[in-house]
């Protein structure tokens, strides 16, 4: 139900404006323009989204990530913190995040992971 700010009138979902929900066309456009990296896994920690942008940062082609696994696109992560808060964020769905340095690229990152429906 969404509520009218200016009256105490509860409005009904099928009867609110069109422009009170997002359609997940607009959520993914909006992904998609993100300056930031974005990159999603299944539960199973297999790639099922990124972004421009993650492209960028990686170096690597949609083909060379969707539908693999996390480490077999960076198996060198298997050990690194990023990899064991990536797999607690998947058990405990609470977010977390965490700041590295990732020397195949010779950059620091922060990695923010937040659990999603049917993965992070």
């Amino acid at each position: 139900m969404h509520r009218n700010p200016d009256a105490e009138v509860v409005i009904p979902p099928e009867t609110a404006p069109e422009s009170v929900s997002l359609s997940s066309d607009s959520v993914l456009d909006a992904i998609d323009r993100l300056d930031d990296g974005y990159f999603e896994l299944d539960a199973e920690y297999r790639y099922r989204r990124v972004n421009p942008a993650g492209l960028r940062m990686t170096g690597k082609t949609r083909e060379e990530i969707l539908g693999k696994h996390v480490l077999e696109v960076f198996p060198d992560i298997a050990n690194a913190a990023i990899h064991h808060m990536t797999m607690r964020v998947m058990e405990t769905r609470q977010a977390d995040s965490v700041e590295m340095y990732y020397s195949p690229f010779k950059r620091w990152f922060v990695n923010s992971i937040y659990p999603i429906t049917g993965g992070i």
